[in-house]
């Protein structure tokens, strides 16, 4: 048992959760008996003669001897991040500006642990070029003449044969990391979305399907299908969001509008009825029109009557991209007539 005196030189100290603590015996024993470290400088609260008397304040003693230590080392593997102390550990050693030798245990790996701590390098224990960089840093740090190479390799040779089965049982994480998390919870979303579509999308089946029950003819058939399709929601969808735009706004402008889709003006004086101006001023002065002589326009710099415009145009291409579909041909049959905003009988008849 090492005296009191001895035990506050501690130069290095290994942190690692209590079900590693064999891992953490195999290396100290490496930096014993490879490097040439002794006992007296190295911690860990696992290892018999290296650890905390009984009866001393566990919490008060390990943060004596983390602010001692030169070297921090560690050993980040599944049990570890699990461990809140150890955790603790881990933050009170970077707050603390100490010496890092980041070591990780398959199969955790950078991902896993730059979610606690912020490294570029990350030396797996069971890696001899790693350890190797461990044996320098000891020997620099610590300024002391390291073992011969022949030792080390010998050391080395036999930690990493003795450390084999303590890595392959290591138990699978009970946590996942916050990049594994979030990429299920996207996925998650996405199944629940497209569930959520096909529900939709079944009970839009059973209506069809009913109302196919009640009809008697092919013409009935069609008029049922259309009424369902995609084409027939989008074009009802279009007219809706159209007509709430047209409505909140003066007659005069709707026309305005209407004829500014066959890029006409809307003329105003006597060939109108003569009350056109009266009407136009008003609207000119509420920013709906721009008036240019006995011509009136649109004015896109108002924001409802941009809106109404763009979805106008938006309806205009719908209607112009189907026009040589089945379902356009249907919808010209239902009207009566050529369904296009410049024919004013079907603006007529679908914004009044």
């Amino acid at each position: 048992m090492l005296d009191e005196k001895s035990r506050d030189s501690a130069k290095i100290f290994i942190s690692h959760a209590v079900v590693d603590a064999a891992l953490a015996s195999a290396l100290s024993n490496l930096l014993q008996l490879g490097v040439g470290v002794r006992a007296d400088h190295i911690f860990c609260c696992s290892i018999e003669g290296l650890n905390i008397e009984t009866g001393t304040n566990f919490i008060s003693y390990i943060e004596d001897k983390l602010s001692k230590a030169s070297l921090f080392i560690p050993l980040f593997s599944q049990n570890f991040l699990e461990s809140r102390f150890c955790l603790c550990e881990m933050g009170a050693a970077w707050a603390l500006k100490k010496t890092l030798f980041p070591v990780s245990v398959s199969p955790v790996g950078p991902k896993d642990v730059n979610a606690i701590l912020s490294v570029t390098q990350l030396a797996e224990i069971d890696s001899a070029p790693k350890l190797g960089e461990l044996r320098d840093k000891i020997g620099n740090l610590l300024n002391m003449k390291v073992y011969e190479t022949a030792i080390w390799e010998r050391e080395k040779t036999l930690f990493l044969k003795k450390i084999g089965d303590s890595i392959r049982g290591q138990s699978p994480s009970k946590f996942v990391s916050r990049e594994s998390y979030t990429a299920l919870q996207k996925n998650f979303e996405s199944s629940k979305a497209e569930i959520a579509g096909l529900v939709k999308k079944s009970e839009e089946q059973k209506v069809i399907i009913s109302e196919l029950k009640s009809v008697k003819d092919a013409a009935s058939v069609s008029a049922v299908m259309q009424s369902h399709s995609g084409e027939q929601k989008k074009y009802e969808a279009l007219v809706e969001e159209c007509r709430d735009l047209l409505l909140g706004l003066p007659s005069l402008v709707r026309k305005a509008i209407y004829l500014d889709i066959s890029r006409k003006p809307l003329v105003l004086g006597p060939i109108n009825g003569g009350a056109d101006f009266v009407d136009a001023n008003e609207a000119e002065d509420q920013g709906y029109i721009k008036i240019d002589g006995n011509l009136a326009y649109p004015n896109r710099g108002d924001s409802t009557v941009d809106s109404a415009c763009e979805s106008l145009g938006e309806l205009n291409e719908f209607l112009s991209e189907h026009s040589s579909g089945v379902w356009y041909r249907e919808l010209k049959d239902k009207c009566g007539l050529e369904p296009q905003l410049k024919n004013s009988r079907f603006w007529d008849s679908i914004f009044k």
